[in-house]
Formats: structure tokens, C-alpha cells, sequence
């Protein structure tokens, strides 16, 4: 096991060292910059909480700063592990690489809207703080399509996560 923790170690200095470099060559337009966006963008390749074994691409996880991350639960895999996101130059290079910051995709949010039922049992506060997150995400999702609604988003109306879901709004977006 400790083994498998130093080699888990040894790949996440590669992986920070990879992304400070694609960071420091960011914007260059040059060829080192291009394949290390490549590589960085084709592979799974970050590891992600809760303990860093399991990889995801930059644009399947959410920025742990973000106003959106208390939508998510460690365990739900969703961000960079501490490790990665220590390094400034790596973060930005994440962020560059798609890590979610300032909104989070349509399939995010709808996610997030299932998880609500289950929540307000264990959790009628954290519950309410996570719908009040998912409809800032559905008004910002919104106004970044200039108020057009994707159809996959559509989705939405189906998921009882609100708490009184009676009938909808008479102007309700979705």
C-alpha cells in the first residue's frame, strides 16, 4: 500500500509539472504549448477527490473555489485532488483546460437536481443551499445562452427538486 500511495505521489508531481509547463507556454501559439494541450486534453489524466485515485479529463470537474462547489460533495469525484490544485501555475492550467469556475454544463446542474430528494432526508439545510446553488447555475446557464434554453436542459422540468413543486410558474424558463 505504500508503494501504491508513492507511485499515486510520483504521478501527481509529473501531472503538476505537465500542467505548470502547458501553463508557462499558454497563449504562446507555440508548438510545445499545442502538444501538451493535446496530451493534457485527450487523457484522463487529473486526479480527482476524494483520494486521488480515480482520473478525469480538466473539463469533468468543477474548481474548488468556485461559487458552485458546494453543489458537489467530495465523494462525488467531481474536483482536482489538493495535491494538483496547490500549484497556481496548475490551476490556471486547468482552468484553461475547462475546469468549471464560473458555470457548470447543463448535465451538471441536472445531476445535481436528482441528488436533492435523497438530500433533503440527511440534510434539509445542505438541501435547501443546493437547490438555491442549482437554480443560480440555471439563471447564469441561461443568461450565458442570451436566454435561449438548450433542449437537453429541458430535462430539468422532470426533476422534483424543488421544495414545493406544486405547478410551475406562469414566466418559468424551463
Amino acid at each position: 500500500i505504500d508503494r501504491l500511495q508513492t507511485m499515486q505521489e510520483c504521478r501527481n508531481a509529473v501531472l503538476v509539472t505537465l500542467l505548470e509547463a502547458f501553463a508557462v507556454e499558454m497563449e504562446k501559439g507555440t508548438e510545445r504549448e499545442r502538444v501538451l494541450k493535446a496530451a493534457l486534453e485527450e487523457h484522463q489524466c487529473v486526479p480527482c477527490s476524494p483520494n486521488g485515485v480515480a482520473l478525469k479529463k480538466c473539463f469533468e470537474l468543477v474548481d474548488p473555489q468556485s461559487e458552485f462547489a458546494a453543489m458537489f460533495e467530495d465523494t462525488d469525484g467531481m474536483f482536482p485532488s489538493a495535491s494538483v490544485c496547490r500549484s497556481v501555475l496548475a490551476r490556471q492550467a486547468m482552468l484553461k483546460l475547462g475546469l468549471h469556475r464560473d458555470s457548470v454544463p447543463w448535465e451538471f446542474i441536472i445531476e445535481r437536481a436528482q441528488t436533492i430528494g435523497s438530500l433533503y432526508e440527511l440534510d434539509y439545510g445542505k438541501a435547501l443551499k443546493r437547490v438555491q446553488l442549482i437554480l443560480q447555475s440555471v439563471q447564469k446557464s441561461i443568461a450565458l445562452c442570451k436566454g435561449f434554453v438548450p433542449e437537453k436542459a429541458r430535462a430539468l422540468t422532470h426533476v422534483p427538486f424543488l421544495p414545493v413543486k406544486k405547478q410551475k410558474p406562469e414566466r418559468y424558463p424551463l
